[in-house]
């Protein structure tokens, strides 16, 4: 048994690969396994993979999105603490080490996630950024629903969370780690780091190149955990979200295509659409997604 299995899902990142294994190689903290699951890669993916045999576990399946990735992970997985680096992201050497610390001290957390910097194709840095983390598992679920701030490669989460609410949602191919915050804040209190711990890509190839699909995504999402909440925190949390839309959207309406209409009408559609999403019943409930993929346990 080992404290941390490190998770690495990979389709086609034939470039940079390589280099995010290295960097959980390279980790002072010595506790973990690295599973590297291949979702069905069409590129020299496997070949690395099999370079560094045996110092990591390989996995290949047929392509079905990141979430299914993890989830095959997860299940495999012996560590009691869960971690994940995509592909073409990089961990600083002292990332478990310093939240394996900070663990120590907050044994009951459900997840702790940390700061990080983007750095561009070739490594270099172009900007930090810095989590929010009010205090509280209702301020942090408050926080949330205005955005998702947690970068999923920061985090370790706790094994016997997922037993608890449930795997990633393969049907989201977008947000099914916004999604996981929120379930796990149901049951867990959340631990922030305020180190940039993590090295986060910006490249053409990664799927938040897709910002329409995303935010769609996490209306779902935030629709989901507003109802959730309750009455009067999902009304709060309603508020918030709302407000954050109306100063924002301006800045993320496209010019609208030939007789669309104006920008001004384009806004009060998408408003009115989320509208919709907040008083429609829900599809599923949070409670039941357990059943979407139950962690084996044993």
């Amino acid at each position: 048994m080992v404290s941390v299995s490190v998770i690495i899902p990979v389709y086609n990142q034939e470039r940079y690969l390589g280099a995010a294994i290295d960097s959980v190689l390279a980790q002072t903290y010595r506790d973990f396994e690295v599973i590297v699951v291949d979702d069905g890669s069409t590129d020299g993916t496997p070949e690395i993979i099999a370079s560094y045999l045996p110092r990591i576990r390989g996995f290949r399946k047929p392509n079905a999105g990141g979430a299914s990735a993890l989830n095959l992970g997860i299940r495999e997985a012996q560590g009691d603490w869960i971690g994940w680096l995509s592909s073409d992201d990089l961990w600083e050497p002292t990332r478990l080490a310093r939240q394996m610390e900070a663990l120590r001290e907050r044994p009951t957390a459900g997840f702790v996630f940390s700061d990080f910097v983007k750095i561009d194709p070739d490594g270099g840095v172009i900007g930090e950024v810095r989590a929010a983390c009010p205090s509280g598992k209702r301020g942090l679920q408050l926080a949330l629903v205005r955005r998702c701030f947690v970068n999923g490669c920061t985090t370790l989460i706790r094994r016997e969370a997922f037993a608890r609410v449930g795997l990633f949602d393969e049907r989201d191919r977008f947000a099914p780690d916004y999604d996981m915050w929120f379930r796990i804040l149901r049951h867990y209190e959340a631990l922030h780091v305020p180190e940039p711990l993590v090295r986060y890509r910006i490249h053409p190839g990664q799927a938040s190149a897709n910002p329409a699909a995303i935010q769609q995504a996490s209306r779902r999402v935030v629709s989901r955990a507003l109802r959730e909440m309750g009455a009067i925190p999902g009304a709060l949390g309603a508020a918030l979200y709302l407000r954050e839309q109306l100063l924002l959207l301006p800045w993320r309406i496209e010019p609208p295509p030939r007789g669309a209409g104006l920008p001004l009408l384009a806004a009060m559609r998408d408003l009115f659409e989320f509208l919709l999403l907040l008083v429609s019943p829900p599809a599923r409930s949070l409670g039941r997604l357990e059943a979407i993929d139950p962690i084996r346990q044993g």
